[in-house]
């Protein structure tokens, strides 16, 4: 069992597979740390009905199982969530609200054109 917290980013349509009824639903969560991650989880069959109680925007904990498969030589790796909760921190409603402060800002470095297409021929064979 394993559990991540973060806010919902993107919530997928329920999609059907094949004539026995498979429904999918996938959805992202973006965690809430210092260098922030856009995880993907799916939730199947009657579970994706469990997501129509949240919104993007909405902090959650999310319950999953982590599922690996191969298929013709490559390695697939899926996070199948099967428990989704408000986050603990909103529903402490007992004590008292913390002062927020916003993070710094940091400076972003200036890149120039040059910088930009270096490189570019390395990327003539890239997988994506």
């Amino acid at each position: 069992m394993n559990t991540i917290k973060g806010k919902i980013k993107l919530i997928g349509d329920v999609k059907e597979y094949g004539s026995n009824g498979f429904t999918k639903r996938e959805f992202v969560l973006t965690t809430e740390e210092k260098y922030p991650q856009e995880v993907k989880l799916e939730l199947y069959k009657d579970d994706c009905e469990v997501l129509e109680d949240y919104d993007v925007g909405d902090s959650i904990e999310a319950t999953f199982n982590i599922k690996g498969n191969e298929y013709k030589g490559n390695y697939y790796v899926n996070l199948q969530a099967w428990k989704l909760s408000s986050s603990s921190e909103e529903n402490n409603s007992d004590s008292k609200p913390e002062k927020k402060t916003k993070p710094k800002k940091q400076k972003e470095p200036e890149l120039s054109e040059s910088d930009l297409t270096e490189n570019i021929s390395e990327l003539a064979d890239a997988p994506f």
